[in-house]
């Protein structure tokens, strides 16, 4: 799926481009998260790494989906168990996170100057970041998934990445969007005056000069090299 630079911060607001994906999102977050919750809490098989959930919402709802106004779509979830544990070992409440990711009239921000051509989505209460990913990269994290598990369950305290939802959305133009909610590790009471995105590489990593003029704009390697910053652990 190619994307489109945007403004930092942008808001998705109806007939924006993005806005019949964020409703696809929305609606199906809501019924896969909501399928899974009354599941009685057990310890997990084998088989819950490798569970996939898939429906299709048609614009006039079914006994199960909701109509909604969007074109038919369809929207798998990656191994729902499994992310609900995560979630739950670091107390994020499953009420809580669908408040945060489907409220009916919460509107999600987006931002990207990615080379990747990925898209990122703020939640509205920034608690979580939904971020889009090749199917490559999406097949990576399945596999690495009980590993991962694993070592977030003996791990309180790790500096990874919290991923605590993989999903694929299917619009009716048959290209598929993957995508994962991660947990925003900034604080959403102060604003960050510098983003850097560190690969460990100089080659082709600075941005250009109409992006430094962006506001929000994520620096990049010779950029922290040319300020002399310094971390600070």
């Amino acid at each position: 799926v190619r994307h489109r630079k945007v403004k930092q911060g942008e808001t998705i607001f109806k007939r924006h481009p993005s806005w019949n994906l964020m409703l696809n999102i929305k609606l199906g977050i809501s019924y896969t998260v909501g399928k899974v919750t009354p599941e009685r809490d057990r310890e997990l098989t084998s088989r819950d790494f490798s569970t996939e959930y898939k429906q299709t919402f048609p614009p006039e709802g079914t006994a199960i989906t909701p109509g909604h106004s969007a074109d038919v779509f369809t929207f798998k979830d990656h191994a729902p168990f499994a992310f609900r544990h995560i979630r739950e070992r670091f107390g994020v409440m499953t009420q809580d996170y669908l408040l945060s990711l489907t409220s009916e009239y919460v509107l999600v921000e987006m931002f990207t100057n990615s080379k990747s051509g990925s898209f990122f989505f703020y939640s509205a209460d920034c608690r979580f970041i939904l971020k889009t990913c090749s199917k490559r990269e999406a097949a990576f994290l399945m596999a690495a998934l009980p590993n991962y598990h694993a070592h977030l369950m003996e791990n309180r305290f790790t500096l990874l990445c919290r991923f605590f939802g993989l999903h694929r959305v299917t619009p009716r133009s048959g290209k598929h969007v993957y995508f994962v909610v991660m947990g925003n590790v900034f604080p959403i009471d102060r604003p960050v005056h510098e983003r850097y995105d560190l690969k460990g590489s100089t080659l082709g990593r600075e941005t250009t000069s109409a992006e430094r003029l962006e506001p929000g704009v994520v620096c990049k390697d010779v950029d922290w090299i040319k300020k002399g910053r310094r971390l600070h652990l």
